[in-house]
């Protein structure tokens, strides 16, 4: 139940989800001339084979995106014949297959829904890598071609785990090459075989040399280049409108000013000169100030006089 789940889900995904996916442009590569061919073949299935004229990397993702579509059957046969006409065909799904699989089998627990230890590092992107490599393997069973079986019985001897969330789980890889080879067999001969990963193994162990053998290392397939590179410059940010009227109401205020003439200046205020500097003399007593002190000088005096006669006098007596 769980794989008929998954293959649910990964029949919703292209190939270029073996690359980051952008949900913008889901065929991994942006690229005018090739958008355009894929949809001069909206309407007519036979202008596909404009996309022959295109390096793997944009011609496969937009060919394999009519493997599940059942709604389009005559673009679906066409994919699965020009499919292996694209130059590198073959290098470009084993090469997606290996990148994704250098990291789906993470160490450590494997299932969220059974709780225990914590859950292994990298378990995410193990899950999302092994969705990568169900819709790759889902793109192989469709292609009528040797290599196609041979690349999915190359995983086989695969020995990781399922990974089991709270609500769903992905198999193995061992388990997805399995559940792929037997679509492949049951679409060509009609009939049910087995999905046991097992059986398959002892399968192919006595009928490989039937198929083409495969390069261990794939060789890497040329990619496009961005098709946006970043500007040599920043580019230039887009003004805030109100701070834009701002400036340019105060731009505007400052031209007007400029514009007026100039008014002359007012004469400076008369100031009063200070007076100079009273020169440093003596005080000299005026008579009002003098008057009480002549008083007084007069008094002792005649105190004075009196006491001299009162001694002289008696002395003489």
């Amino acid at each position: 139940m769980r794989l008929a789940l998954l293959f649910s889900f990964t029949g919703m995904l292209s190939l270029a989800t073996a690359q980051p996916l952008d949900r913008e442009n889901p065929f991994g590569y942006p690229d005018a001339a090739a958008d355009a061919a894929l949809a001069h073949a909206e309407g007519d299935a036979g202008r596909l084979e404009e996309l022959l004229a295109f390096p793997a990397a944009l011609a496969i993702p937009r060919l394999d995106q009519y493997l599940r579509k059942r709604s389009h059957p005559e673009h679906t046969k066409k994919a699965r014949e020009l499919i292996p006409q694209v130059p590198g065909w073959l290098e470009y799904y084993q090469w997606s297959l290996a990148e994704a699989y250098k990291t789906a089998n993470p160490r450590g627990n494997l299932s969220k829904y059974a709780g225990g230890p914590p859950v292994a590092e990298g378990w995410v992107e193990a899950f999302q890598n092994r969705i990568k490599i169900g819709a790759v393997f889902g793109s192989l069973s469709m292609l009528d071609r040797p290599e196609a079986v041979a690349l999915l019985a190359s995983y086989l001897d695969d020995r990781g785990e399922m990974l089991l969330d709270e609500d769903m789980g992905v198999d193995s890889v061992q388990g997805l090459a399995a559940h792929s080879l037997n679509s492949y067999f049951q679409r060509t001969t009609g009939k049910f075989t087995t999905t046991i990963p097992d059986k398959w193994q002892d399968w192919w162990v006595a009928n490989q040399g039937l198929y083409p053998r495969l390069p261990e290392k794939p060789p890497k397939p040329w990619f496009p280049p961005p098709a946006t590179p970043a500007p040599a410059t920043p580019r230039p940010v887009t003004p805030d409108p109100i701070v834009e009227m701002i400036r340019r109401a105060s731009a505007a205020a400052e031209a007007r000013r400029r514009a007026q003439p100039a008014s002359p200046l007012p004469a400076p205020a008369p100031t009063t000169p200070e007076p100079p500097p009273t020169a440093l003399i003596p005080h000299i007593r005026t008579e009002e100030e003098a008057a009480p002190w002549l008083w007084i000088t007069a008094i002792v005096c005649t105190l004075l006089a009196g006491a001299a006669a009162f001694f002289l006098f008696r002395r003489r007596t």
